[in-house]
């Protein structure tokens, strides 16, 4: 049979800081990890387009900040299993 022991509040606190710490370090390292293969990633993204160029509309939408979002995304989708596996222990 499965015992739960209770906690005072402020050892919770510390178990939330120590897991959404975990969880930012892993979308970081995974945002890397996917920036090192980013242009593999952004020929996924702009395979239907057949040789069309991209055309950004603003200055801060350069291919520059399309890398690093891109990045950021599938940094996200990388940890995901295994962040929702561990808030579903949490």
């Amino acid at each position: 049979m499965i015992t739960k022991e209770t906690k005072p509040f402020f050892d919770h606190f510390i178990d939330l800081k120590s897991f959404l710490l975990k969880v930012v370090l892993s979308v970081g390292v995974g945002s890397i990890i996917s920036l090192i293969y980013s242009n593999y990633f952004i020929s996924l993204i702009t395979n239907p387009l057949k040789g069309r160029l991209l055309h950004f509309l603003s200055p801060t939408d350069s291919l520059f900040f399309f890398n690093q979002n891109t990045s950021f995304l599938w940094g996200i989708i990388i940890i995901s299993s295994s962040a929702l596996f561990s808030l579903e222990l949490f």
